[in-house]
């Protein structure tokens, strides 16, 4: 019995272990009222794995890539003080209808994360310093 119990244990353990979450990229990032100007911290970020960020005339940003026969358009999504990736477009580059091209959706995946990592490593510090700020004002 104590067999079975630890088998069922290890295999729980490995499972959650294993566990892959599909587009993990999509997750908001709060930036809370620690933020007055995101649009400088989006550039910086989006910039530091070489994408490049546009803003159309209704104030929506978007990030762009072009690399290794890849061409990803996200848009950046800007609401109730939380950024959030959302995947536009992802297409390989030279392909046409006659030659068919198989987009490898763990790269791209891969590019989206670290997207994502960069605007939350950014959007962490800037909270922490506009949290370091108030905090000194209130004291």
């Amino acid at each position: 019995m104590k067999k079975l119990f630890s088998l069922v244990i290890s295999i729980v353990i490995s499972c959650s272990v294993l566990a892959y979450e599909i587009d993990a990229y999509a997750k908001a990032i709060p930036f809370y009222h620690y933020v007055s100007d995101i649009e400088p911290l989006l550039e910086k970020s989006v910039q530091r794995n070489h994408w490049s960020l546009v803003k159309d005339e209704q104030g929506l940003f978007y990030a762009h890539i072009v690399h290794k026969g890849y061409d990803i358009k996200t848009a950046l999504l800007v609401v109730d003080n939380t950024v959030t990736i959302k995947l536009l477009s992802s297409i390989r580059v030279g392909c046409t209808k006659v030659q068919q091209c198989k987009l490898d959706e763990e790269k791209i995946q891969g590019w989206l994360l670290r997207l994502r990592k960069a605007l939350a490593y950014d959007i962490t510090l800037a909270v922490r310093k506009g949290l370091l700020k108030e905090s000194v004002l209130v004291s």
